[in-house]
């Protein structure tokens, strides 16, 4: 590491830990200190304390993974960031810790003896747009978003919501040149790029490589650094948020993924296996729980999923088998979530069907009778689930039950939020009656 400093002539360590919500923090050090050496040794100590959505982090300290490292693509000055992991002032990992979690989870399947690697393929999606404004208050409230720029020979036909339903090439995709960079960028902290798309007029979506378990959702914070620092170089913001427009398409995170023993696929032998189906019955049986933290927010529920798995590309099913049969690939959590989180949670659901032979019935169709079976339809409704439904998530130590409930409570203080708020939608309705 200290070659790495020297080689790149790095002026400048940033120290990066994800909270439990999934935003990123960091503190920076001068690199030519005295104590740097020190400092990449031992624990990174964080003086005072500061809030991080409604959570005081008070003198914790930072261990850092030093095989994360990457150069700053983004910095003016040479710097070197390292993500770490949240330690409290005893050296035990932080209960608001979720990388620690997730290396739990790995830890726990490594424990069960059903397999030494999980392999985690995120796709990505997002929006983006010229601008956006926002504001509430007891008095005011009001959303406003540009979607696309004023030259763009479909703003037009977006502003009436008709999307793009064909792959277009440029002028009509503008931001082509975008995603082309976010993918260049990619490479450049480490990230394995596959491809990248365009589906309507702002909705884009880019594909990984497939990585070991922590780091696909270390990936996952690193790709979202890179998209907002290249949209923001070209006047551009972003979100990650599932329904940022009415009638919009859901921007998601779909998690392709295979668990491997001695080098060889579980879920795939000649044909799907057992174990592949089990998996998937875990999935789908602890599926209303697993919404909690896949779908996240309030803004996440304008459509429903069925628990269910399928072959067919077009059933909205929770779980797909693509025709390759080698993954499995889970088709519900939003691009939003914590993705230490997100995967743990299907990583233990996964584990508890495969351990209790939970199998998941026949195939969706388009035929198939969805209603019996939906997920869940808001956020109090997957939180109400995780509440009777987490003893697998506290198997092998990997959740306590204290995270599991401040993590609950946390999360209907935003639904009370949404709840308090007067939404302009019931003036336009009601004030003139």
């Amino acid at each position: 590491m200290l070659n790495l400093i020297k080689q790149n002539s790095v002026k400048f360590i940033d120290f990066r830990f994800t909270d439990l919500f999934g935003s990123w923090y960091h503190k920076t050090y001068k690199a030519d200190s005295n104590k740097i050496e020190l400092i990449l040794a031992n624990e990174i100590p964080i003086d005072g304390s500061f809030v991080a959505n409604r959570y005081v982090y008070e003198n914790v300290i930072l261990l850092p993974d030093l095989i994360t490292a990457f150069l700053d693509p983004f910095c003016a000055q040479a710097t070197l960031v390292i993500l770490c992991d949240i330690m409290d002032k005893d050296s035990k990992e932080h209960k608001y810790d979720s990388r620690s979690i997730a290396k739990r989870a790995y830890k726990h399947m490594l424990s069960t003896n059903i397999a030494d690697q999980a392999y985690f393929n995120p796709e990505m999606q997002f929006y983006i747009f010229d601008s956006v404004k926002y504001h509430t208050s007891k008095c005011s409230s009001y959303l406003k978003l540009d979607l696309i720029g004023e030259n763009n020979p479909n703003k037009k036909q977006y502003d009436e919501m008709h999307e793009l339903k064909d792959i277009m090439t440029s002028p009509n995709d503008q931001l082509h040149d975008i995603r082309s960079e976010i993918l260049e960028m990619m490479s450049e902290v480490g990230i394995k790029p596959l491809s990248h798309y365009l589906q309507g007029v702002s909705k884009c979506g880019v594909e990984f490589e497939c990585e070991e378990f922590l780091r696909s959702a270390d990936n996952i914070q690193k790709f979202k650094y890179v998209v907002r620092n290249v949209a923001s170089s070209y006047g551009k913001t972003i979100t990650f948020m599932p329904f940022p427009i009415k009638g919009c398409e859901r921007s998601s995170m779909r998690c392709s993924q295979s668990l491997w023993k001695n080098n060889e696929n579980l879920f795939f032998y000649q044909n799907i296996s057992e174990t592949c189906l089990y998996y998937i019955g875990g999935i789908i049986k602890h599926g209303q729980a697993i919404s909690a933290f896949a779908k996240p927010t309030t803004n996440s529920y304008a459509n429903l999923l069925h628990l269910g798995y399928s072959f067919a590309d077009s059933a909205q099913a929770t779980v797909k088998i693509p025709y390759s049969g080698k993954v499995v690939q889970v088709c519900f959590p939003d691009a939003i979530a914590n993705p230490y989180l997100c995967f743990a949670v299907q990583l233990m659901a996964g584990l508890d069907g495969i351990k209790n032979k939970i199998h998941p019935g026949e195939a969706l169709d388009e035929q198939s009778e969805f209603e019996k079976n939906t997920a869940s339809q808001s956020l109090q409704s997957a939180l109400d689930a995780l509440s009777h439904d987490k003893e697998f998530l506290l198997q092998g130590g990997v959740f306590t039950e204290e995270q599991i409930n401040e993590y609950i409570i946390a999360k209907k203080s935003e639904i009370k939020d949404k709840e308090l708020a007067i939404h302009p939608v019931e003036f336009a309705n009601y004030y003139n009656l």
